[in-house]
């Protein structure tokens, strides 16, 4: 009962901590954004979200396995077998180590291909900062591969307010480390630099959290290729969606830049970017669900208590629906008396 009580708190904790998470970038970003752009000029910040949209489409190498994990972590969980969880670890380090060094691979062809992959519409002096920009950014995604799988043990064991509080950490930093940066005049190139030192820390916290308190173990002799098999079923059709969103959230900075230029991108990025606001509204709490749906699946082949769990967050979610729209038509219908 005390475990149950303490995962309870977790999930608690966590879901309050997105939605001030949330709500703490919104307030930054309105508050960074107008001044990071006055010193980085829009070409500049067209530049940074033009090579941020082409290195994303290296996310897909994930294929999706960041969820399998923590389906198969939660089932080894709900039946103790902690060997399996250890071999499991190490699969997976395994897996996203040589996925990393696929990402690192494929980064550097897109780097000596910069001109064939942008088009006429970027300056020469241009085409050298995305070179530099491109190649430090492939770094930061080969490193969260490697990483991802501490991220993904966390989640799983839903340790929540450590990963949130990280987080929000990121959020107020960010700030803090880039306008310094900026007003030295180091641009897009020293924006890129100053992120990436700080997601270094980051994945470092997560890596010392799951081997100091969470005593995180790993296997890598047994390579079960059958689960592997199994796995790949699982995550394709999780793949199916990654691409799709790939597509739908980030093609339109890449035409964008290729036929209009940086300064066109800069502007469709600030709007992007306010869309992704929005959705994150309706994914805040889901990432903190996703391990206890797992290991309720995992329990027990009675959908009757997923069914309860999802309908009361259905209705929360409807009243604060209701509660905020009805809020703005009576707003709006006293603005216009």
């Amino acid at each position: 009962m005390p475990e149950v009580n303490r995962e309870a708190s977790q999930i608690k904790a966590g879901a309050v901590l997105s939605y001030i998470s949330m709500c703490l970038g919104f307030a930054i970003s309105i508050a960074y954004t107008p001044i990071m752009l006055r010193l980085l000029g829009q070409s500049e910040y067209g530049l940074y979200s033009l090579v941020a949209s082409v290195v994303s489409y290296l996310g897909l190498l994930n294929f999706g396995f960041g969820s399998a994990y923590i389906r198969y972590y939660s089932r080894y969980k709900v039946n103790n077998e902690v060997e399996n969880i250890a071999k499991l670890n190490g699969m997976f380090m395994v897996i996203f180590s040589i996925i990393g060094l696929i990402a690192v691979l494929a980064g550097t062809v897109l780097v000596f291909n910069v001109r064939t992959i942008f088009g006429n519409k970027l300056s020469a002096g241009e085409f050298i900062k995305v070179k530099i920009i491109m190649a430090i950014m492939v770094f930061n995604m080969a490193l969260s591969f490697f990483a991802s799988v501490f991220n993904s043990n966390i989640t799983a064991n839903e340790k929540y307010i450590f990963q949130k509080t990280l987080q929000m950490f990121r959020l107020v930093v960010s700030p803090f480390v880039v306008l310094p940066v900026l007003l030295m005049g180091y641009k897009s190139v020293g924006m890129v630099v100053a992120a990436t030192a700080i997601n270094v820390i980051i994945e470092i916290s997560n890596v010392v959290f799951c081997f100091k308190r969470m005593k995180m173990k790993l296997l890598f002799h047994k390579f079960d290729f059958q689960l592997m098999r199994e796995m790949a079923i699982f995550s394709s059709f999780i793949f199916l969606n990654i691409i799709v969103d790939q597509i739908n959230w980030n093609v339109g900075k890449y035409i964008v830049g290729r036929f209009r230029g940086t300064v066109a991108v800069a502007i469709y990025g600030l709007a992007a970017q306010l869309n992704n606001y929005y959705m994150s509204l309706s994914t805040a709490l889901s990432g903190v669900l996703v391990s206890r749906v797992n290991r309720m699946v995992a329990e027990t082949d009675n959908n009757e208590e997923l069914t309860n769990m999802f309908t009361r967050i259905a209705v929360r979610f409807s009243v604060i629906d209701l509660f905020f729209w009805g809020k703005n038509y009576f707003l709006s219908n006293n603005s216009l008396a």
